[in-house]
């Protein structure tokens, strides 16, 4: 999923977001389960839900400026 020119991406257990760019890692946050959707962006935050039946969610730094 890309937002304000970051790409945030699901694998198994870690939800990573990335320069879309430059494709650094700006960070990456382990989750309690195993990802069963894309991340979905909105508010400000990052949501993923998990195959344990759970939603997480984590706020957003704010994006650079230009």
């Amino acid at each position: 999923m890309h937002h304000d020119g970051t790409l945030y991406i699901g694998c198994d257990s870690t939800l990573t977001a990335a320069d879309a760019l430059t494709g650094e890692v700006r960070w990456a946050r382990r989750t309690d389960g195993t990802m069963h959707a894309p991340p979905l962006v909105a508010r400000g935050r990052a949501y993923i839900g998990t195959w344990n039946r759970t939603v997480q969610a984590w706020a957003l730094p704010a994006p650079p400026t230009p």
